[in-house]
């Protein structure tokens, strides 16, 4: 959740043969959602503290954009990217129930359990002539993922998501887990998806703790915390594209980076120290402290994300589909402070 819009770029690799001959081929089509990214975190906007060089390649080869809008809450932006509506013109305001999934590991229900208490609970159907992307591009011939975090509600099933034309989908089915990035396990096609050594059912959710000694804290206690999410989202992402490489796809890739409250592998901690974020920080005393310690780590998990973004693209050179792949890079909005720094600004739009 955020409270600014977020602008996006697109950038397509060797657009001109395809588009000169359109009906004659199908062009994959990847798009890269972030989440809770503000645009003034990349290098192409202007950034100069956080370095996103694999996502400012694609904006050099491709086309920015400088204005657009977007919900400020996650949900609904998920949703009306995918399907063409905007979030003031659905006519359906509500929130579904977000805590099923940590409710069922901990009282663990079946799978079937937990998909019937989830179709009830939801109160968000998608209407029968209502349409959403990925249908639209399957009747086309493509075949479809999602990996990450969930386009539907705050809690969706399997049926919901084969509904909406997904063939396969690797990722979260609720929000609340989807703020932690050491969930017990995924899912992946309505089946539970293990992650080796996580053992927490909310996730592993950072507390939103920025007392003084928070940071040490929290990146001291990594118990039940073995297996990132984010990198088994991104290796089925890369195993979809090796399987389908010879159908047209579509890919949405829907990481939870950087989302807060912050996570990031210690050895992954790339910011860990930075002068240029100490600084911005009045050098980090008293409660700045603990809020630069945030941002160092916000700053490497947008550091995580341009990695995978180069992941992927380097995966599309690999399949020699550089010449047929449209790559769209966005997030669903901007990023919400979680902490009040020492002069009383934090949490909401001030």
């Amino acid at each position: 959740m955020g409270f600014l819009s977020h602008a996006f770029l697109a950038a397509a690799f060797s657009l001109s043969p395809f588009l000169a001959s359109a009906a004659a081929f199908k062009p994959n089509i990847i798009f890269i959602y972030a989440d809770d990214l503000g645009m003034g975190m990349l290098g192409c906007y202007g950034q100069e503290i956080v370095k996103t060089p694999n996502i400012d390649r694609l904006a050099s080869q491709g086309i920015m954009f400088t204005r657009c809008y977007s919900s400020q809450y996650c949900c609904p932006a998920r949703a009306s990217l995918l399907m063409g509506v905007h979030d003031s013109h659905s006519h359906s305001y509500t929130q579904t129930a977000g805590a099923l999934v940590i409710t069922a590991e901990r009282k663990g229900w079946s799978n079937e359990q937990l998909e019937e208490k989830a179709a009830r609970a939801a109160r968000i159907k998608a209407a029968e002539g209502e349409v959403f992307l990925p249908e639209l591009l399957k009747k086309a011939g493509y075949v479809t993922g999602q990996f990450g975090k969930l386009e539907w509600g705050f809690t969706t099933w399997h049926g919901e998501l084969k509904r909406h034309g997904w063939d396969r989908y690797v990722g979260y089915m609720d929000h609340q887990r989807a703020h932690g990035f050491y969930p017990s396990f995924l899912w992946k096609d309505g089946e539970r998806l293990p992650l080796k050594g996580n053992t927490h059912a909310d996730g592993g959710k950072t507390p939103e703790d920025y007392s003084p000694g928070a940071t040490e804290k929290r990146r001291g206690n990594r118990e039940g915390k073995v297996t990132y999410a984010p990198d088994v989202m991104l290796a089925e992402t890369l195993r979809f594209m090796e399987e389908n490489q010879n159908k047209p796809m579509f890919i949405f890739f829907s990481t939870n980076l950087p989302h807060g409250p912050v996570d990031i592998p210690p050895e992954e901690n790339t910011y860990a120290g930075s002068p240029s974020i100490r600084q911005a920080y009045g050098n980090a005393s008293g409660t700045n402290r603990e809020c630069a310690g945030a941002a160092e780590e916000y700053a490497s998990m947008v550091d995580k994300l341009d990695r995978q973004v180069g992941a992927i693209v380097d995966q599309v050179r690999k399949l020699g589909l550089d010449k047929r792949t449209i790559i769209i890079f966005s997030s669903d909005n901007g990023h919400e402070l979680y902490y009040r720094t020492d002069k009383g600004r934090g949490r909401g739009p001030d």
